[in-house]
């Protein structure tokens, strides 16, 4: 129900504001978009096929119940949690990058304060 409601409800952002913010996630993933790929992929740990595969299910269902529930998720969270549990299916914790998911979770940190910043001026 919660999905529903975000999309029937008004929220109060402008229609100029919502292009805008469109644009600019375009132009960041034109242009940094393949780290970004590249980062989540085989830098955190190995990922086959059927590991991918089932990080994409993990991820989805985890995406899906939340919605139902009316929870805000991050997907590309919710994919960086799926992929450090497929490494941790190794039975070993050296399988997983801890310092690329260092990288990441600064970045989000970063995403963040940045963004409080540039609403504030």
């Amino acid at each position: 129900m919660g999905f529903f409601r975000a999309l029937v409800c008004p929220t109060g952002v402008n229609a100029h504001e919502t292009m805008i913010a469109a644009f600019v996630i375009g132009v960041g993933f034109w242009f940094f978009g393949y780290k970004v790929v590249r980062s989540l992929g085989n830098k955190i740990t190995h990922i086959s096929p059927t590991r991918g595969f089932v990080i994409n299910i993990a991820s989805s269902i985890t995406v899906l119940l939340a919605s139902k529930f009316g929870l805000p998720v991050s997907t590309t969270q919710c994919q960086l949690g799926a992929t450090i549990g497929v490494g941790l299916c190794s039975f070993s914790t050296k399988a997983v990058n801890w310092k690329q998911i260092g990288f990441i979770i600064m970045g989000w940190i970063f995403t963040i304060w940045s963004s409080a910043v540039n609403k504030g001026s």
